[in-house]
């Protein structure tokens, strides 16, 4: 079964203000999200979906309960199709469920066995440093991006690369000073690990290689946008004390 955004749409429509089909429409997303997860297909309709859901307050528990399912799923598909679902529910709820609810699933997903569903958290804690300005949720998270960075094993996986590259590229400034420095100099030290002398090897693999200098190309924009940042800070601050 193949599921639109218009089917999906008219199958909750009927349900959203009536209390009494709540558990319908629960049971409803959660397949939904499994069959497009099994799948291996696209969530757009999925995200479609939630989002119109999101607006309205009084379904944030619910679409929240479904997320959980598929934290607890025993397949890793469903479980890194939730990570990734859970970036929507971050902005326009509530900081107490971001705090008790996203965030305590997001860590849990983070140190999951499965590196797919590791990555699919990315994303999400990145969201988090965008939209949550609660102290110790913020210290989770950045503990939790941490940790990418410093596992070995993380360092030649290049689909953990260019995840981090680009949530920092976007988180970044829009956090607070403290994290934009960290993660301009995460980046930095990020660019010194790439094995600069393999490149100059006549045997390196060739897709190695590829995957080498996209990681790379994204590192540069990453900083030039973090620089790019600091530099206008820098600009406003010696405005505003000429003043």
């Amino acid at each position: 079964m193949i599921f639109r955004p218009a089917h999906l749409l008219i199958e909750w429509q009927g349900w959203q203000h009536k209390d009494e089909d709540k558990q319908s429409l629960s049971q409803f997303l959660k397949k939904v999200l499994c069959t497009l997860a099994f799948c291996q297909t696209s969530l757009d309709s999925l995200r479609g979906a939630l989002i119109e859901l999101r607006e309205n307050p009084s379904n944030h528990e619910l679409l929240l309960s479904v997320l959980w399912d598929g934290v607890v799923h025993t397949s890793a598909h469903v479980r890194a199709a939730s990570a990734s679902l859970f970036e929507l529910m971050i902005k326009g709820v509530s900081d107490m469920l971001v705090s008790a609810r996203v965030v305590p699933a997001l860590v849990t997903l983070s140190n999951d066995q499965e590196l797919s569903v590791r990555i699919a958290t990315i994303p999400s804690l990145g969201a988090v440093v965008e939209n949550i300005t609660i102290r110790e949720v913020l210290d989770r998270v950045y503990m939790q991006l941490q940790m990418f960075f410093d596992e070995q094993t993380y360092r030649e996986e290049h689909a953990v690369h260019v995840e981090l590259i680009r949530t920092l590229a976007r988180c970044g400034p829009s956090a607070e000073p403290r994290f934009r420095d960290e993660c301009e100099y995460l980046c930095g030290f990020y660019f010194m690990l790439c094995d600069f002398k393999a490149f100059r090897k006549k045997k390196i693999n060739l897709r190695l290689k590829a995957k080498k200098l996209h990681s790379l190309g994204m590192l540069a924009k990453s900083l030039s946008v973090l620089s790019q940042l600091k530099t206008c800070v820098r600009h406003h601050d010696r405005r505003s004390s000429h003043e």
